[in-house]
C-alpha cells in the first residue's frame, strides 16, 4: 500500500517534517487510551471522502491509473479492517474503532495522498 502510494505522489517527494509528524501520529495511535472526539471522527470522515473522490476522479483519466487505484483500494481496506479489529480489541467501540483505523491509515499515507485530500 505504501509502495502504491508513494508512486501516485507526485516528484515521489515525502515533505520530511510531514513525515516526522505522521511517525509520530501512529506511534501516538497504537498506545491510545482516548475515544476520537466527535470533532475528530469528523475530520477523519472527511479527510477519507476527499481522499477517495481525488482517487476517483484522478482514476478515471487513465487506464493505469485506474489498475493503480484499485490495487490501493483493496490493500487500503483490508488495512481499515484489521485497524478497526486491533482497536475494537483494545476496547474501542465500532465507531471509535472506525475513526482511530482511518486517522491510522491517514499517519501511513497521507502525506502521499496529499494531493488528492485537497
Amino acid at each position: 500500500m505504501l509502495v502504491i502510494a508513494s508512486d501516485m505522489q507526485p516528484g515521489n517527494k515525502a515533505d520530511a517534517a510531514k513525515a516526522t509528524a505522521a511517525t509520530t501520529q501512529r506511534s501516538r495511535l497504537l498506545t491510545t487510551t482516548y475515544s476520537p472526539t466527535k470533532d475528530e471522527q469528523r475530520k477523519a470522515e472527511s479527510w477519507n471522502q476527499q481522499v477517495w473522490d481525488g482517487l476517483n476522479i484522478w482514476s478515471a483519466k487513465d487506464p493505469m491509473h485506474q489498475q493503480m487505484v484499485t490495487a490501493f483500494k483493496v490493500m487500503y481496506f483490508q488495512s481499515q479492517v484489521r485497524l478497526e479489529d486491533y482497536f475494537i480489541d483494545r476496547g474501542f467501540e465500532a465507531e471509535e474503532a472506525k475513526t482511530l483505523a482511518i486517522q491510522m491509515l491517514q499517519a501511513l499515507v497521507g502525506v502521499q495522498l496529499a494531493r488528492f485530500a485537497s
